[in-house]
């Protein structure tokens, strides 16, 4: 041991330095990955360093969730015992109904207005089938403090009977918002969209043949319908369903302010409250059964259907409408932009524009600031590992490579919640570790290094986003043919100089589009912001929701604002462009990725 050591240490001055004399089955060791390396061809792209990626993300998405998953065996501790014993009955329960009632909504609002837009034309049909998406800029939360405001003592509802028919207090119907049923209405009405936009995807690629067929059997405009056009739509308003029910599974801002206990609540109630991280990771596990629940019931509906479409499929002929029927198809597709975002605007404007005055326009631009650079940062990251993953997939396709992006994309799938427990229990472990390492080597502490920096918010985002990012980017590499590869390689280029030259110039719009919706999405995130937040950092998020907890409503309405702001502009953006695309005949495939 004395030798080796001496071995290791600085050679004096004039004198040739040892040379190591390592075992031969170490030297082989050492040398059989250069082996390897040099024995593959580098010019198609099957070098192994393009598997680090998708391997790291995979890791990175993973270790949250195996942390998770491996204490839903711990919910026989006291902590959980008792939790078992008193709340956790009710918040299975709400939850297991809010799921079920919000998703069923949602079905019933997003397909009648997608079946309306996509086969009929009445007045506003055009401004209408964008102006449906509106209510995904909208954050839960927001809407939850908006529509309180709206019916309440102070509010136009109640306003309304009082000084326009002076009528008192008591003497005129009044609505609590703040109850199940409440939510669950603020809830429909902000996350059907998610069906509309699925919904109308799939009606846009049927046959006009099939209602043809299903007219010439003596079936009527509601029968062919039900009977042709709903059925061959049941994949994608599945699809959309099972991202309303996400959405709602990991709700906690609109619960937490109207007092529905949920899963999401009780998770935060054991993490800050009680101060059980055992407690938060047997209820996070709890919600990670709901959601592989939901992705088995969605994968097990549609396990043996079937569509295909015959040969060109001709696009749906519209049916115009006359007179009553095209006002009420006109009110049926403006009430959900009307409720779920016009009024809980139209209340944030009011409110911001009586508070205008108490409001610190410096401090406010601070919040907007952090949360802008936030959105940026994680929208780099995750076009970054977007586009070394698909450009690895496109490379090596095979089984290993899909697996490990399907594994980086699983993240979208499991509420913020739930990653945000997993990534910080998983990252304090590793803080621990490294602080313990330095104070032992180097007799210093560097202090919570993750989980003390915004370095774990960042990595609860790409874990909670990627999805978002890999879907735009892959969408757009199919649309580059492999030719383009093959010429690159003709000329001598290797994989990464294809990439950065060929690749990446042709992927701009759909990384454009990528950022805009990752900035959104990050912008909107509240439960993984409040959890992975590093002491003193405000967003708009976490301000908006700190001041309604406060009961300061009208100072909060500002910054709602923004976050509102900030999102609608590129929606309304993108699906005027999708829309025009669809009209045009130019392919109905646009709004599958926004809403993917």
């Amino acid at each position: 041991m004395t030798d080796f050591a001496d071995s290791l240490a600085p050679p004096a001055r004039g004198v040739a330095a040892p040379r190591l004399h390592w075992p031969a089955r170490l030297r082989a060791a050492w040398r059989w990955p250069a082996r390897r390396r040099a024995a593959l061809p580098r010019g198609n792209g099957t070098s192994p360093a393009w598997l680090l990626a998708p391997a790291s993300l995979a890791a990175l998405i993973g270790v949250p969730l195996v942390v998770v998953a491996v204490h839903a065996g711990a919910l026989a501790a006291l902590e959980v015992r008792h939790l078992a014993q008193t709340v956790l009955p009710r918040y299975v329960a709400n939850t297991a109904a809010l799921v079920v009632i919000v998703a069923a909504l949602s079905a019933a609002v997003g397909v009648t207005a997608a079946w309306l837009t996509t086969a009929f034309e009445f007045p506003g049909r055009r401004a209408l089938s964008w102006l449906l998406i509106l209510p995904l800029a909208l954050p839960t939360y927001v809407a939850a403090l908006a529509y309180a405001g709206v019916f309440d003592y102070t509010g136009p509802a109640q306003l309304f009977f009082r000084k326009g028919f002076g009528l008192p207090a008591g003497s005129y119907p009044t609505v609590d918002v703040q109850t199940f049923a409440g939510l669950c209405f603020v809830l429909t009405v902000t996350v059907y969209p998610y069906v509309y936009l699925a919904s109308r995807a799939v009606f846009a690629r049927q046959s006009g043949a099939v209602l043809e067929i299903a007219r010439s059997h003596g079936y009527s405009g509601l029968q062919a319908f039900r009977r042709a056009a709903l059925p061959l739509a049941r994949p994608g308003i599945a699809a959309g369903m099972v991202l309303a029910a996400m959405e709602t599974l990991g709700e906690y801002g609109a619960s937490h302010y109207f007092g529905v206990d949920t899963l999401t609540i009780g998770i935060f109630r054991a993490w800050f409250a009680l101060g059980s991280v055992q407690a938060a990771l047997s209820l996070a596990s709890v919600l990670l059964l709901a959601v592989a629940a939901i992705m088995a019931l969605e994968h097990w509906q549609r396990r043996r259907s079937r569509y295909h479409a015959p040969g060109t499929p001709r696009p749906l002929p519209r049916v115009r409408l006359r007179r009553g029927r095209a006002t009420a198809a006109c009110a049926a597709c403006a009430l959900p932009v009307l409720l779920g975002f016009a009024a809980p605007v139209a209340q944030l404007v009011w409110w911001a524009l009586r508070a205008w005055t108490r409001v610190d326009g410096w401090q406010l631009a601070g919040y907007l600031g952090v949360s802008l650079g936030l959105a940026a940062a994680a929208a780099l990251f995750i076009l970054v590992l977007a586009v070394l993953i698909a450009y690895t997939t496109r490379l090596r396709a095979g089984r290993t490579v899909g697996a490990l992006a399907r594994c980086a994309t699983a993240g979208y799938a499991v509420p913020g919640a739930v990653l945000a427990v997993g990534i910080a229990t998983a990252y304090t472990w590793l803080d621990h570790r490294v602080i313990g390492a330095s104070r032992l080597l180097f007799g210093v502490s560097p202090g919570l290094i993750v989980t003390g920096t915004v370095l774990a918010l960042l990595a609860g985002y790409v874990v909670r986003f990627f999805a978002v990012g890999y879907h735009n980017v892959d969408s757009g590499f199919a649309g580059v043919a492999k030719r383009f590869d093959e010429v690159a390689r003709s000329g001598g280029l290797r994989p990464r100089q294809a990439l950065v030259r060929v690749g990446i110039p042709s992927l701009r719009p759909a990384l454009t589009a990528a950022a805009v919706l990752l900035i959104v999405d990050v912008l909107k995130e509240l439960p993984l912001t409040m959890i992975l937040r590093p002491f003193n950092l405000e967003t708009l998020a976490t301000r908006v929701f700190r001041l309604a907890g406060n009961e300061m409503l009208a100072e909060a309405a500002l910054p709602a604002l923004l976050i509102v702001a900030v999102g609608a502009a590129p929606v309304i953006l993108l699906q005027r462009l999708a829309a025009a695309r669809q009209d045009s005949g130019a392919g109905a495939a646009a709004p599958d990725s926004v809403a993917a």
